[in-house]
C-alpha cells in the first residue's frame, strides 16, 4: 500500500499542476480575443481532458488501495478467529480433564 500511496501523491501533484495551468488559461481567455482566445480555449479543453483522465487513474488507485486494505483486514480477522477457536479447543480439553477429576459428595 505504501507504493500505491506514493503513486497517488504523484497523481495528486499532477492534478494540482493542471489546476494551476487552467487558472492561467482562464485569465488568458478572459483578457484576449480572436485566435489567441481560441488557442487558449483549445489548450484548456485538452488540459481538462488530461485532468479527468488523471483523476480517473487516481480514483482507480484509491479503489485498489481500499481493496488491499480490506483483504488485509479480512486476513487479520481470520487469524484472530482461528486463534480464538484454538483457545476454545484447548479450554474445552482442559475443562473435560478437570471435570473428570471433579467429584460431588
Amino acid at each position: 500500500t505504501q507504493r500505491l500511496e506514493t503513486r497517488g501523491a504523484a497523481l495528486d501533484q499532477r492534478i494540482q499542476k493542471f489546476d494551476a495551468e487552467l487558472l492561467k488559461l482562464k485569465q488568458v481567455i478572459q483578457n484576449s480575443r480572436g485566435p489567441n482566445k481560441e488557442r487558449a480555449m483549445q489548450r484548456a479543453m485538452q488540459l481538462l481532458q488530461q485532468k479527468r483522465m488523471v483523476e480517473g487513474q487516481r480514483n482507480q488507485m484509491s479503489q485498489h488501495q481500499w481493496n488491499i486494505e480490506q483483504m488485509q483486514y479480512t486476513r487479520e480477522m481470520m487469524q484472530d478467529t482461528k486463534m480464538q477457536v484454538d483457545v476454545m479447543k484447548d479450554s474445552h480439553k482442559m475443562l473435560t480433564k478437570e471435570f473428570k477429576n471433579f467429584k460431588v459428595e
